[in-house]
């Protein structure tokens, strides 16, 4: 057994520990311990270069979401290959769920930021663009003959200009309803106290008014529902990647254990052979219940009874992270799909 990520030295101080506090004079505890420190690396490691990744490579405000999507996607694949790698014999997937916790924490705080940059660049576009309309609010000038109309066109200007701005990320639309919104009432007085308009006029606007109140309305809990498909459809396909590259892991080690047991099946059956051509056939029976006894583990390995507990496992974790019953029910589907490829 091979232990690439520690240097002799901490392997030797490991195995001096566990014997000098009795807690084992076998390799057991070693491995316990060394697959702790591996574990706990590459946990660190992993989401390290995810953080540092995404701070290079995005540039807020990203201008779509699918911009900011690729850019998490591809970091966020270098970092599970970081942890699959270095991790080591995490049977119990503890610390691929810590993992996922910690990354999920981190896609969080960068979704956050891309939405406060987004809108923080825009509110301020929108005083950019609306000072002379709020400096002509506080001189009254709405509250005059004709105030309405002048109201509106200001209004209409605004949303113009800042429309023609670019680079205003994803709150661009959420903000400007919001500010639109926030301008409703402002309206309603004005148009009520404008004495060029007639009380039907007064009375179709005010109709018109409460009708884009509905359809702003309306309009941003679309946005709203839009963004919460995203989210789940970006946890569902986090949860997919992981249990893949689970999948892709155990099914390499168990081949790589396959080849090994064939290996020593070889040659205790040159050595069954040897002794039985030599007339010592106690020895021989011996190594042919070795070689009975390795054919079974050989036959064990080949069963994929373990892919059950394993996707078991992947829905504790998801559950664990409070992701929706959708993701945890398609894990199944993809492993599935995943042996189908292979195959299997």
């Amino acid at each position: 057994m091979s232990f690439p990520f520690l240097v002799l030295g901490e392997l030797a101080a490991l195995y001096t520990n566990a014997i000098m506090s009795s807690k084992a004079t076998s390799m057991e505890y070693v491995v316990m311990s060394i697959s702790q420190i591996e574990n706990e690396a590459a946990v660190r490691e992993a989401t390290e270069h995810y953080e540092k990744m995404m701070k290079e490579r995005v540039r807020f405000p990203t201008e779509t979401d699918k911009e900011f999507t690729e850019l998490s996607i591809e970091c966020e694949k270098e970092a599970l290959q970081i942890f699959m790698k270095k991790s080591f014999k995490d049977c119990e997937l503890s610390f691929q769920k810590q993992y996922l916790k910690n990354m999920e924490q981190k896609k969080h705080e960068f979704s956050e930021m891309k939405r406060m940059r987004s809108l923080k660049y825009c509110e301020e576009l929108i005083r950019k663009h609306s000072k002379d309309h709020e400096e002509a609010m506080r001189q009254g000038l709405y509250c005059t003959p004709g105030g309405y109309q002048k109201f509106q066109e200001d209004m209409g200007q605004i949303v113009e200009r800042y429309n023609k701005e670019p680079g205003k990320g994803l709150q661009a639309e959420s903000a400007l309803q919001d500010f639109i919104m926030t301008k409703e009432t402002l309206k309603i007085s004005i148009m009520k106290a404008d004495e060029t308009l007639t009380e039907q006029q007064k009375k179709d606007e005010e109709n018109r008014s409460c009708r884009k109140m509905e359809e702003l309305e309306k309009k941003i809990k679309e946005l709203k529902l839009s963004q919460e498909s995203k989210t789940a459809e970006e946890k569902k396909r986090t949860a997919d990647m992981n249990l893949t590259a689970f999948l892709e892991k155990k099914l390499s080690d168990i081949q790589m254990m396959q080849e090994k047991l064939n290996l020593v099946m070889q040659a205790k059956e040159r050595e069954q052979g040897l002794y039985t051509s030599q007339g010592f056939y106690e020895e021989a029976d011996m190594y042919r219940q070795q070689l009975k006894d390795l054919k079974g583990e050989v036959e064990k390995l080949k069963k994929t009874s373990w892919v059950d507990s394993a996707v078991d496992m992947f829905c504790d974790i998801v559950q664990f992270i409070s992701w929706k019953g959708a993701v945890v029910a398609g894990l199944v589907r993809t492993a599935r799909d995943f042996f189908k490829k292979k195959g299997s």
